[in-house]
């Protein structure tokens, strides 16, 4: 596996406080099935353990779940859910419709950290199913979405390719916002940290 690695520090402000933290950014570039790409900055500082889980979660290399039995890898993994102006949703490795997934930790892990708001699009979020309910589902937002913040942790942002993203959110959907055409997460490139 090819790794690439890409390591700097960035500052990022917290909300409205005027706060200012210094992050360390990797980026990870995700190729779609059309060999399109995308890369994230992972904000380290504020959730490694978050970061940790979706970077293994992108290699494989923690083996097989000990909750679902699945490998624990993104590999062929769909995006599942397409709300348009919101969010588009994948990481159900297990299942694939929402229902599933696991992480590295266990069935779920807790949250770290809502330092960082959901104030902006593009911005990569773990999805959950209430308190410490994270698993290895997770979610790009296509807007700021403010009525998040508190409830999902915020663990990087798409810096290049939101093209993608926009052609992903634009995709069509069923009533419930699954799509009606796959999109497949099929290969990740991963930076060790």
């Amino acid at each position: 596996m090819r790794l690439i690695a890409n390591v700097g520090l960035k500052y990022w402000s917290h909300g409205n406080k005027g706060s200012v933290s210094l992050m360390f950014f990797l980026t990870l570039p995700l190729i779609i099935n059309l060999l399109e790409e995308w890369s994230l900055n992972y904000f380290l500082m504020c959730a490694p353990k978050t970061c940790k889980n979706f970077r293994c979660l992108c290699t494989g290399e923690k083996g097989t779940g000990k909750s679902t039995q699945n490998p624990l890898h993104y590999k062929s993994c769909l995006f599942h859910r397409d709300v348009k102006d919101f969010l588009v949703q994948g990481g159900d490795f297990s299942e694939g419709n929402g229902q599933g997934g696991g992480s590295i930790y266990g069935e779920f892990f807790e949250e770290e950290s809502f330092a960082v708001k959901h104030n902006k699009e593009f911005l990569l979020s773990m999805a959950n199913r209430g308190k410490d309910t994270n698993g290895s589902q997770f979610f790009i937002t296509m807007k700021p979405t403010p009525h998040l913040d508190g409830h999902h942790v915020v663990f990087g942002q798409v810096i290049s390719g939101q093209e993608v993203v926009r052609e992903i959110e634009n995709r069509k959907t069923d009533a419930a916002s699954k799509p009606f055409a796959e999109v497949k997460k099929t290969k990740a490139l991963p930076n060790s940290f």
